[in-house]
């Protein structure tokens, strides 16, 4: 856990420099959020909180531990950090100061609840953060543990609106990795969904894939990006449930189609195991019908991605 608490400390300094001519304090409640990365962060905390609450009033604190573990390392410091960036460095000055009151409220309410299990290093940071209730208490010690409800609140619609940016911005990265292109270049990225609710969300959410994926990005029509090699020229693909993209000029045909065809040989893999399962009488009689409901929405998604990554190894013939 030494990498645990340098990511914790460095959140902490990213934070509070990013943050010292603000003049901003951690509110005593859950500060209003309208911007989704706000909205979602929010609501990722109060999960966090709800499963460490129940672990440490059942005495798992194990589970408690795993929950703010996870949710510092995967939701606050590989995301919402990131995301926070273009709000607070943005013109809208209002967004700016939502965003700001938002990653200190969390910040702090992160440190009470991780307290009883890392202390020293909990203290240390929660002293130098500038809080509303300052005098209440000299110590982390005597402040009122965090609760879901009180500090945060659950908001689904924003965690599933986030997961498709992350989505599209994960894709986008994965093209630079694969061809091996410098954040320097920008590069273009033309997309199409029809699913009203997903590419409503991507243009919501443009400027901020944008600057995360170093992508200028254009809501294209699926008769050009499903053929993408008769209107764009080395164009690389992406397919991601219910939406999918070109990026023209960054391919090398022959290893493009070795690419895709890696990627169809797991999805199929994959499809391979979902179907096993789903042909399994004891499986589908004596599983809970949720998870056999699951079951079958995830064999779906990937013959959607199947045949759409098929289609796509065809047309570069």
């Amino acid at each position: 856990y030494r990498n645990f608490a340098n990511k914790l400390w460095n959140a902490a300094r990213f934070s509070l420099m990013k943050l010292e001519d603000t003049g901003t304090i951690a509110p005593c409640r859950a500060p209003a959020a309208t911007a989704l990365p706000n909205r979602y962060i929010l609501s990722e905390l109060a999960r966090a909180l709800d499963v460490a609450a129940t672990g440490l009033e059942a005495y798992r604190l194990d589970e408690a531990t795993q929950a703010l573990y996870h949710f510092v390392w995967d939701e606050l410091c590989d995301w919402y950090l990131e995301l926070s960036k273009p709000l607070l460095d943005g013109p809208d000055r209002a967004l700016a100061d939502e965003t700001a009151a938002v990653l200190l409220h969390v910040l702090e309410t992160t440190l009470r609840a991780l307290h009883p299990m890392m202390p020293f290093i909990t203290e240390d940071i929660w002293q130098r953060i500038p809080r509303a209730d300052a005098a209440a208490s000299d110590t982390i010690m005597l402040a009122r543990y965090p609760a879901a409800g009180r500090d945060s609140l659950r908001d689904e619609a924003s965690e599933t609106e986030l997961t498709v940016v992350q989505e599209f911005i994960v894709a986008a990265r994965s093209i630079r990795a694969e061809y091996d292109l410098p954040r320097r270049h920008a590069i273009a990225i033309h997309w199409v969904s029809e699913d009203k609710a997903r590419a409503a969300t991507i243009e919501a959410s443009r400027s901020l894939i944008e600057a995360l994926a170093g992508a200028t990005l254009t809501q294209d029509t699926a008769e050009r990006v499903d053929n993408p090699h008769e209107h764009f020229r080395l164009a690389a693909v992406f397919v991601l449930p219910g939406m999918r993209g070109v990026v023209p000029g960054v391919i090398d045909p022959v290893k493009e189609r070795e690419r895709l065809t890696r990627q169809l040989g797991k999805i199929e893999k994959e499809l391979g195991v979902l179907e096993k399962k789903l042909t399994n009488e004891k499986f589908v009689s004596g599983a809970p019908p949720e998870v056999v409901e699951q079951t079958k929405r995830d064999a779906a998604e990937l013959r959607e991605k199947r045949d759409q990554m098929s289609a796509a190894i065809t047309r570069l013939g």
